[in-house]
């Protein structure tokens, strides 16, 4: 599902002959040819992250890894 946020509240817009409608400035859907146009208009932001960016970005993070703590030697003579 892709959510989409506009800066005008009851935008509107045509696909295939169509027109749909944005919603107190939200719009969702799944449909693939609407999402493209939607990615293509200047006053709207998709506010989530496509699937295939979430997995990508979750792998080119490298994780933490637990650092143990210890304590400085003193060296002794």
């Amino acid at each position: 599902m892709a959510e989409f946020k506009s800066i005008y509240k009851g935008l509107s817009f045509k696909v295939n002959g169509i027109y749909y409608k944005f919603r107190n400035g939200k719009f969702k859907t799944t449909i693939k040819e609407v999402i493209e146009a939607l990615e293509k208009l200047a006053d709207v932001e998709r506010v989530d992250q496509p699937q295939s960016e979430q997995t990508s970005e979750s792998k080119d993070q490298p994780k933490e890894e637990a650092k143990a703590k210890t304590k400085p030697v003193s060296k002794k003579k």
